[in-house]
């Protein structure tokens, strides 16, 4: 049975004028009180009217104060350092939280290396572009070794980024030094600064997911900045922009999605899944079901085997949905 709202003290002091011997309304009280009983005798008796009035007399949402929430928002009270066992925090993951997004980069450049090891290059994540490897994080792609089709950014076309899968804007969704700033990110002028930037000085638990080695992929810049912070999905056959046929990826940002290719959506629900378990990052339900199917229509494959052992070879929690043998 609904429980009726507790009055509010003015509620109390309008009952208090009403029947209060010396209130205004002395003479008329005890008449509105029987007519009030007689009108309450209903919700009293019958527990359906009850549960109406309770309804009716409690404040709606829109009323209410809540604190904002949001499907990718970590919780505020959510400690990644306080797992244990496989998804335990090690010294090396510790350090990320003072480290620079450039020396993050630099680390996936050296993890990535795995993947075509003694080369000295990537193929990017997406479309399988062939990218060599010009300096400690950055890298040159070649465009024609797949095929590729640009959309008219023929600079970052030609570069190699490093894309968070699970993006940046995610992960700092929610949390205040990405919202509302941080008193360490107040500028001399008195403007607080929030964002990406503030995150990066002023937030140690950000600082740990932005530069995790798990969620960081070699893009070509096009595709990446294509992609921005869109989440993945599945799109109607046909709809959305292409990088050329052997890319396979796909984006719509009219739908605000974007589709990878097949043999990437179980490296990229792995990833996610990671992601979500070690620092507490809320997954709608459609998504997980959806991921979940992914997982399982792309095995994991020999290459993330040898990213994952990689990122563990150089210290770092390794993914634990990614066997480090087969």
């Amino acid at each position: 049975m609904a429980k009726l709202p507790k009055p509010s003290l003015r509620t109390l002091l309008a009952w208090v004028l009403i029947f209060h011997p010396r209130g205004p309304f002395k003479s008329w009280g005890p008449w509105i009180g029987l007519a009030l009983i007689v009108a309450a005798l209903p919700f009293l008796l019958v527990p359906q009217a009850r549960d109406r009035l309770a309804d009716a007399l409690r404040p709606s949402p829109s009323q209410t104060t809540q604190a904002p929430t949001h499907p990718g928002a970590v919780p505020p009270s959510f400690d990644p350092r306080a797992h244990t066992g496989v998804w335990s925090v090690g010294p090396r993951d510790e350090e990320r939280t003072t480290w620079s997004w450039e020396k993050a980069k630099r680390l996936a450049a050296d993890v990535w290396e795995a993947q075509l090891p003694g080369e000295g290059a990537y193929r990017s994540f997406y479309c399988g572009c062939t990218i060599t490897r010009t300096g400690p994080s950055s890298g040159a792609v070649d465009t024609a070794s797949c095929g590729y089709e640009g959309q008219g950014n023929a600079q970052r076309a030609g570069r190699l980024e490093w894309e968070h899968i699970v993006p940046a804007a995610t992960l700092g969704r929610g949390r205040a030094c990405w919202t509302t700033g941080l008193e360490a990110c107040r500028q001399p002028d008195g403007t607080m600064e929030a964002g990406r930037a503030c995150c990066e000085q002023a937030d140690p638990i950000y600082q740990m997911m932005a530069t995790d080695p798990v969620n960081l992929t070699p893009a070509i810049g096009e595709v990446n900045a294509r992609r921005s912070n869109l989440p993945f999905g599945l799109l109607p056959a046909g709809q959305g922009e292409g990088f050329g046929q052997q890319c396979g990826m796909r984006i719509d940002t009219a739908r605000d999605i974007a589709e990878p290719p097949a043999h990437r959506r179980g490296d990229i629900a792995r990833i996610t899944a990671y992601m979500s378990r070690a620092y507490g990052i809320p997954l709608p339900k459609a998504t997980a079901d959806l991921y979940t199917r992914w997982m399982a229509e792309d095995p994991v494959s020999e290459e993330e085997r040898a990213i994952n052992r990689a990122i563990a070879e150089r210290g770092h929690r390794p993914n634990p949905l990614v066997p480090l043998a087969p």
